[in-house]
């Protein structure tokens, strides 16, 4: 928990938000100690940067606008925020998301020396909590796993018109993949002596590489069956290629499976 601090600061010259923003990407992905920032942090960052320049139009020239009652502000205001294509509000969820990022980047310019944000500035900002369940605000649709008829439908068709497309969608359930992490199998990622028998894949990309998580998978006999039929001579190339020989984008196995 941050300490109200005793006393304010003097900060040596206006910052505004796009500079802001500018100074933590460029800082958090060259930093030889911490992992480059994740390309959906990155964005969700960016996202609230631009949306608070958006109810907050005085904070792009000077940051110190931005305190505890502008932060609530923020939150009512995205409430009312009409982003999806539906005519849909931004769920409750979100909108917490965006809040967090916002405190941490905030919360970064504090700690730099010179500070980009006062001591007193970032303790308010820290005291903002995330809105309550409420009628009056949308809440996220529960996830729910893809049931098994979706994805033979999706595969009958694949199997025709693009097999390399439905064996990697094969590939991803048997082992519990994200479409990204089935797509992009390279061998140089896979230890073909596992134990013997099994190959074990250790992607290098995904959703949470940015964190300092790993992924790894152990092939078994069906999978191997299935990537044996597209192993390239290439250890850096991918697996699974469209007609053109280039990676098959994600969104091709998503456009199939709908449920």
């Amino acid at each position: 928990m941050k300490n109200l601090p005793q006393k304010e600061e003097v900060l040596v010259r206006p910052l505004g938000l796009p500079e802001l923003l500018d100074r933590f990407v460029a800082c958090r992905n060259n930093d030889p100690f911490k992992n480059s920032l994740d390309p959906r942090d990155e964005n969700h960052i960016k996202k609230f940067a631009l949306l608070m320049g958006e109810c907050h139009p005085k904070a792009k020239d000077d940051v110190s606008v931005i305190d505890g009652e502008a932060f609530r502000a923020f939150q009512v205001f995205l409430v009312h925020k009409v982003e999806h294509k539906s005519g849909g509000q931004l769920s409750r969820s979100y909108i917490n998301a965006l809040t967090r990022y916002g405190k941490h980047l905030f919360s970064w310019g504090a700690d730099q020396r010179p500070r980009l944000i006062s001591e007193m500035q970032d303790f308010q900002i820290s005291k903002v909590k995330p809105l309550p369940p409420s009628p009056k605000i949308r809440e996220s649709a529960p996830r729910k796993n893809v049931a098994f008829e979706p994805v033979k439908a999706a595969l009958e068709v694949l199997d025709t018109e693009y097999p390399a497309c439905g064996d990697a969608m094969r590939i991803q359930f048997l082992n519990g993949m994200r479409p990204a992490e089935a797509l992009g199998i390279k061998s140089c990622y896979i230890d073909y002596d596992y134990d013997g028998e099994n190959w074990h894949f250790q992607p290098d990309k995904h959703k949470t590489a940015g964190r300092g998580k790993r992924r790894d998978f152990v092939f078994g006999k069906l999978s191997r069956q299935i990537l044996e039929k597209y192993k390239p001579d290439d250890p850096n190339r991918c697996f699974f290629l469209n007609t053109k020989g280039n990676p098959i984008w994600e969104r091709l196995l998503q456009k199939h499976l709908t449920y």
